[in-house]
């Protein structure tokens, strides 16, 4: 595979790079977020509610008029001048709409909820990318590497159709030493993200109780191809560790076992990247949850902003389009407040 210099400037990902991590100064080595970038205390006009649980949204008709929550055991209400801008994330943005009367007019009925707008894709279109890993026993004789950051600083974009114009794989490398790792310390693996799957899971309500979880089905390899773009990207990982230019640093392939059945190992191991998005998806069609303005179909006054409105899966992870997502949902408010 090639070297690619910088995967966010070159024409393609395609390649083997350094990982660009969002971490401070190497002094601290503590990962950035927008909280710690651009602070509300900054601003006069934020007021920061923590560890407050919101419960549902409340309406007036289909309009928007506040927010039903609980801080330090008491019931609270907030009633707006404008508008809410729901930003809860995949799992719980399509919970709260749909304990709030919108959703499935349907699903909604099963637990007595009255029904502000019928929108029946809430909570549908889940997705998330999946990830198996290939591992190796390190030999007695190398110290194993530790990195203050966790992963190994570097990363490998790769294509199940072995195009660098159809990137779908996303692979970090890291060893034993990884803080919370439940495998051997003495080993290394590699990780590949599938990215671009077809299957899609959903998020629905288990009762009307707000403390309640939402149930979801993630829906993992249920669509026809997924299994076998798994399988390219788990092979990829073993034939990279098993490379001649490894082999001082491994002394033996752990997982998968050699000769082991690669269907059933990756239904075993798959597991989430916590990629989620999907639930809220935007789209110019009726069917769609929020418009291209990511208003919610069916209510005014309340907008959703966060990365359940993705329509498709994005080739890498999801933290920077939901940043840019917000940064442009800022503006088509700012536009309309002027207005």
């Amino acid at each position: 595979m090639p070297h690619n210099s910088n995967y966010n400037t070159s024409e393609s990902q395609y390649g083997y790079a350094l990982f660009q991590f969002n971490i401070t100064k190497a002094s601290n080595l503590i990962r950035e977020t927008t909280y710690s970038t651009f602070q509300p205390e900054r601003y006069q006009n934020v007021t920061v509610h923590d560890r407050a649980f919101v419960k549902r949204i409340l309406f007036e008709g289909t309009k928007a008029i506040g927010v039903e929550y609980v801080k330090d055991r008491q019931q609270q209400l907030a009633y707006i001048q404008n508008e809410i801008i729901l930003s809860a994330g995949a799992i719980a943005s399509p919970k709260i709409l749909m304990l709030s009367g919108i959703g499935d007019e349907n699903e909604l009925a099963k637990f007595d909820i009255s029904v502000v707008a019928n929108v029946p894709e809430v909570g549908r279109n889940l997705y998330d990318d999946l990830f198996v890993s290939a591992r190796f026993f390190i030999p007695q004789n190398k110290d194993v590497p530790f990195y203050s950051y966790g992963l190994a600083p570097t990363v490998i974009f790769g294509s199940t159709e072995n195009s660098s114009s159809a990137i779908d794989i996303e692979s970090s490398v890291g060893v034993g030493t990884l803080k919370g790792f439940p495998g051997p310390e003495r080993s290394f693996w590699l990780w590949p993200n599938i990215m671009h799957l077809k299957s899609r899971g959903t998020v629905t309500l288990r009762s009307s109780a707000p403390d309640d979880a939402p149930a979801i089905d993630p829906g993992y390899l249920t669509a026809p191809g997924d299994l076998q773009m798994c399988k390219t990207a788990l092979q990829l990982g073993i034939d990279i560790g098993n490379q001649l230019g490894l082999s001082q640093w491994r002394s033996k392939q752990i997982a998968p076992e050699t000769g082991a059945g690669l269907e059933s190992y990756i239904r075993e191991t798959a597991d989430t990247t916590q990629h989620y998005c999907g639930t809220c998806r935007m789209g110019t069609d009726e069917d769609s949850v929020v418009d291209t303005e990511l208003r919610v179909r069916g209510t005014s006054g309340l907008r959703v902003i966060d990365s359940s409105v993705f329509p498709l899966s994005i080739t890498a992870n999801t933290a920077a389009a939901t940043m840019m997502i917000a940064d442009k949902g800022t503006d088509i408010i700012i536009r309309s407040l002027q207005h």
